[in-house]
């Protein structure tokens, strides 16, 4: 992120904060966490580490104007791993939503960073920003928006960075309160900015990777019951890349990230007891690659395109008696299948632990 867009960024929330008019007794959580997880991935064996994860959230509303909100959320993390390796994560998040004649205006601005990295990615800093209009289309049933967004990511030891632009169309319908329906498609631009491409001899060229994304995602969401909310969002997106890979003399993949990607994730929210909330969700995701082929367990090029299907479930489980004090439990599994061996692997994971909220 540029040092103009940090100042912008800046004076927006100021600008918000100087006018609020009115303002909530904020939240602030403090939770300690602990346990195991077992990795296997590139055909390694698998590995058990131990995890211990200290975590600090932060959420506050108020009013705004005639008629808006704005609210704040953040969130900081520290985990340490089996070995002393540290990993961190931060979180921030501020919104408003203001009346705009027949409909409202959201506005949008985070940041979500670490400075010693994650089990994905090196140290980044990924900052988003977005504008939302939404309008009734009658009888507080129907609804339609539209969306303009964008993100930066910036990885001071990588040479991945990316910078993001994109709007959306969506319509929503509530048939009632038990359920709802919405349909949203969009396109996207991602410019590379630091990523080469490759000639077919294997030489560098002065040109930047970009992607250009078109996707659709429909959400089926509703109440079973009291006490039962559910959600299930299915999405489609289609990617279209300049990028290639040269791997060694010989080896040459135009478009090596062009693919579709067809995606399910499930998720079911039950409270039986204002004391008790049980979160269940799974995932199942497919990326069909177009052009990039698969290789073997030998790293030779197979001679069919490379296929990826994920699955993925757990639970989260927080109990109190006081709502001051919640026992936590959380597990997570998952497994990659491939025609490319080197992209298999499963995870699994459990923790359990305690949140005091003040």
């Amino acid at each position: 992120m540029s040092k103009v867009s940090i100042r912008l960024v800046f004076v927006f929330l100021l600008l918000i904060c100087a006018s609020l008019v009115y303002a909530g007794p904020p939240v602030f959580i403090l939770g300690l966490y602990g346990g195991p997880e077992i990795v296997s991935e590139d055909l390694l064996p698998a590995e058990l580490q131990m995890q211990g994860k200290l975590e600090a959230s932060f959420g506050w509303r108020g009013r705004v104007f005639e008629g808006g909100y704005f609210s704040i959320i953040s969130q900081a993390a520290g985990t340490v791993m089996s070995g002393w390796t540290f990993e961190d994560q931060e979180f921030l998040q501020a919104d408003m939503s203001l009346p705009a004649g027949p409909g409202r205006v959201d506005m949008s601005a985070g940041l979500y960073s670490s400075v010693l990295g994650t089990d994905e990615l090196p140290g980044f800093i990924n900052p988003d920003w977005g504008l939302l209009y939404r309008l009734n289309l009658g009888s507080n049933k129907t609804e339609g928006r539209i969306e303009y967004s964008g993100y930066s990511l910036v990885e001071p030891n990588d040479l991945g960075d990316i910078i993001y632009q994109g709007a959306r169309l969506a319509f929503s319908h509530s048939f009632s309160l038990r359920y709802n329906l919405s349909f949203s498609a969009g396109f996207g631009y991602e410019g590379w900015y630091e990523t080469n491409l490759y000639s077919n001899d294997g030489s560098l060229t002065d040109e930047n990777r970009e992607d250009f994304l078109v996707d659709g995602k429909i959400v089926f969401e509703g109440l079973a019951g009291y006490f039962t909310e559910w959600t299930v969002p299915v999405r489609c997106l289609w990617r279209n890349s300049t990028s290639n890979t040269y791997l060694s003399t010989g080896i040459f993949i135009p478009d090596s990230n062009s693919r579709i990607q067809l995606s399910t994730a499930p998720e079911i929210n039950f409270s039986p007891h204002r004391t008790l909330n049980i979160d269940l969700h799974t995932s199942i995701e497919h990326y069909a690659y177009l052009e990039r082929l698969a290789f073997d367990e030998n790293g030779f090029q197979a001679a069919e395109n490379l296929q990826i299907t994920s699955f993925g479930g757990g639970f989260s489980l927080d109990w109190t008696i006081n709502h001051r004090l919640y026992l936590v439990l959380r597990s997570d599994a998952g497994y990659t299948w491939s025609n490319d061996p080197f992209e298999t692997g499963w995870y699994c994971n459990v923790y359990g632990g305690v949140e005091l909220s003040f």
